[in-house]
């Protein structure tokens, strides 16, 4: 995050921030920033189920950092 930026907006799913990106932008958001999540940001990630063709969405750490998943 570039120091002095008041407002981060993302719209889309992917790719998430890895635990590293999400404890920088956790310290960014408690300095002062703002994230706008819009539209597909609180989208879950698909993981294969194992012995089916099937996908289940799961939440990551930036879920969780949001606050919001759908």
């Amino acid at each position: 995050m570039a120091a002095g930026q008041p407002v981060l907006i993302t719209y889309v799913a992917g790719p998430y921030p890895d635990a590293a990106q999400c404890r920088a932008l956790q310290g960014w958001l408690e300095g002062g920033g703002r994230w706008l999540g819009l539209h597909g940001t609180s989208g879950g990630r698909a993981e294969r189920v194992e012995g089916s063709h099937q996908r289940r969405t799961v939440k990551t750490e930036h879920h969780a950092l949001l606050g919001a998943a759908f």
